[in-house]
């Protein structure tokens, strides 16, 4: 990926020499498209791209490709404006465009030996969630798009919190499967346009364990378990099913509970309209200690608001944007 044709040429060119094939582009939108429909062995990049910014593109493509290296090339000498434009995000190699040739062997070649096997140790989960997340889709037809915001946006606050790498697949898919259980709702439930009655509320609190029971018998799966099982638990204990509180929640699941939040009240809703990010940052601060884990707040005040509203844009519109 590099907004300029030539120096995008030459270093395709270059990689192909090393024994790879290359897929380029010199457009940000088309690069999105091609890392949210197939799977990469690693990313070049460069580091300033025209629109959106290269720190921008680079957390965009951690988002969609997680666990895909993610390599950048530049031209800049300053390392305060390469950290600036990262940000947080984690790159395997960073080099200068003046001297690629060995540097760019060598970190292709770690980052293809390194990535291989946990892409493909993740790729059939992925593909089994994606494939229960669009069956879901067809009876709640808002379930994907928040499903897959919310996924991105767990993901990245572990990141952020320092989270391991290998967990970084259960953060992934408890997010995109954490509503799995509405398979067991009635529909009268689950479409109801109005308000619920206390006894449709407590056949609705069920999704939680019902989720569980669908994933028991799929062990590829069974990393999402714990967002399904306690995505609806609080800080205080006051949530369900197990009315587990602080640290007796999983990580991943109070990690999940907050993002959950925040895109239920940054959407729009039939009776009222979403919020705009300031505001439900300051919902979500208010609530820390709470219904919220403070050191999960306070890891999403910590990151950049370009970075954190990249996600809705990627994955759909409904969200304020500032």
């Amino acid at each position: 990926m590099d907004d300029e044709r030539e120096v995008l040429l030459a270093i395709a060119h270059l990689i192909n020499r090393f024994g790879y094939e290359t897929v380029c582009t010199t457009e940000t939108s088309q690069a999105l498209m091609l890392l949210s429909l197939r799977r990469f062995d690693a990313i070049v990049t460069d580091l300033r791209l025209s629109m959106p910014s290269g720190g921008v593109f680079a957390s965009q493509a951690a988002i969609l490709a997680p666990d895909v290296p993610l390599i950048v090339v530049t031209g800049a000498g300053d390392l305060q404006e390469i950290s600036d434009l990262l940000g947080d995000t984690r790159v395997e190699a960073i080099l200068p465009k003046a001297t690629l040739n060995g540097g760019l062997v060598k970190a292709l070649a770690r980052s293809v030996a390194s990535g291989k096997d946990a892409r493909e140790a993740g790729q059939g989960a992925r593909l089994m969630a994606d494939g229960l997340v669009r069956a879901l889709a067809l009876r709640d037809v808002e379930t994907e798009a928040h499903s897959r915001r919310v996924s991105a946006w767990t993901l990245m606050l572990a990141q952020r919190l320092g989270v391991p790498k290998q967990d970084w697949l259960r953060a992934e898919l408890g997010g995109l499967l954490h509503d799995i259980g509405k398979f067991g709702v009635p529909d009268a439930i689950l479409r109801k346009p109005g308000t619920l009655t206390e006894d449709e509320w407590v056949e609705m609190r069920r999704h939680p364990l019902l989720g569980c029971t669908i994933l028991s018998g799929i062990p590829a799966l069974a990393g999402a378990v714990d967002i399904v099982r306690s995505h609806h638990e609080r800080w205080d204990g006051a949530g369900y099913p197990d009315r587990l509180g602080g640290d007796d929640i999983p990580w991943h699941a109070r990690i999940f509970a907050l993002v959950d939040t925040y895109d239920a009240l940054t959407c729009d809703r039939p009776y009222r309209k979403g919020r705009c990010h300031s505001a439900a940052i300051e919902v979500i601060r208010a609530e820390a200690a709470r219904q919220f884990d403070p050191r999960v707040v306070e890891a999403l005040l910590d990151t950049p608001e370009p970075e954190w509203l990249s996600v809705p844009r990627i994955f759909a519109d409904g969200h304020a944007s500032g």
